[in-house]
């Protein structure tokens, strides 16, 4: 059997997996496998390399992924601490967005007749004001970010369980 189909299937790559790290075509690996061609020399000093990698200890492929999984987890725990922040903020927005709209609501049905144009701008922007902040942080956005959380600890259990 040809030396570099046996280490790519040892590896578990197929022939396109190959090729597209060694940046030829899957039919360039084909006929290197079938004793057409030869390997081009970048590939071939590419391959050299990964296949160096590949004989890495079985013990320090352990710690390797050991340490992946603690940068994953702390990468994990990261991402929802901020989420959980934005969500936070999402939730104060909205009831200020809340409070301000009854506020303006209220004062422009008591807003005597004789009182300016400009009272009554000024209170129609807030208005809108409310009702974007009101918007940008809706309680459909607000479930949707505690779906996010859900899932990044859901991550979490998963990694963990598969320590």
């Amino acid at each position: 059997m040809n030396i570099i189909k046996n280490f790519r299937e040892q590896l578990g790559l197929s022939q396109q997996d190959l090729a597209t790290y060694l940046c030829i075509s899957k039919s360039q690996i084909s006929m290197v496998e079938s004793g057409l061609r030869d390997m081009p020399t970048p590939a071939l000093v590419k391959l050299a390399f990964f296949e160096q990698a590949s004989l890495i200890p079985i013990e320090n492929k352990q710690q390797v992924n050991a340490i992946n999984l603690v940068k994953h987890l702390a990468l994990c725990t990261k991402k929802m601490m901020l989420l959980e922040k934005k969500q936070n903020t999402m939730k104060n927005n909205y009831s200020r967005g809340i409070r301000l709209l009854q506020a303006v609501s209220k004062c422009l049905n008591d807003l005597p007749t004789k009182d300016s144009k400009q009272d009554k701008l000024w209170l129609s922007s807030k208005e809108k004001l409310a009702n974007k902040i009101i918007n940008d942080n809706s309680l459909a956005a607000q479930k949707l970010l505690n779906i996010q959380i859900k899932v990044i600890q859901y991550e979490i259990k998963l990694a963990m369980d598969n320590k």
